[in-house]
């Protein structure tokens, strides 16, 4: 079952069409993962392109799994700023209690020099897990 998501992530979209019908697809077939394509993807993620790892992160939006939460903790240590915001994105509306600290440092640094949504964005998460 990663295969497929796997390759699916991979193909070419124009832009709205992933947020029109691609996203939709994609979280119907992770929602169809069983513990091996969890394991899967905690393994591969880190391995992937930066438009596959935003795919990714954006996919993993509605996904209740205690995975998505792994996954996303290792998008935010990606050197892509873009990745990293994705996955922020996506954890501010997840159970996290804790990331390590130098990704808190990074993403303090991140938003320090970012634009109001990415600011809102950062220091959304940051508060929720009372990071000031």
């Amino acid at each position: 079952m990663f295969s497929e998501y796997d390759d699916y992530l991979k193909l070419d979209f124009l832009v709205d069409y992933w947020y029109d019908e691609g996203i939709d697809i994609a979280s119907k077939i992770i929602s169809r993962f069983e513990e091996s394509a969890w394991d899967e993807l905690l393994v591969n993620c880190s391995l992937r392109t930066s438009q596959w790892k935003i795919r990714c992160a954006e996919t993993l939006d509605l996904t209740v799994h205690p995975t998505s939460v792994l996954v996303l903790l290792r998008l935010l240590d990606s050197s892509d700023k873009e990745v990293v915001l994705a996955a922020a994105d996506t954890l501010r509306d997840k159970n996290v209690e804790k990331i390590p600290l130098r990704v808190v440092a990074e993403l303090q640094a991140f938003a320090e020099k970012g634009s109001p949504p990415v600011k809102a964005i950062i220091g959304n998460i940051l508060e929720k897990l009372d990071i000031k």
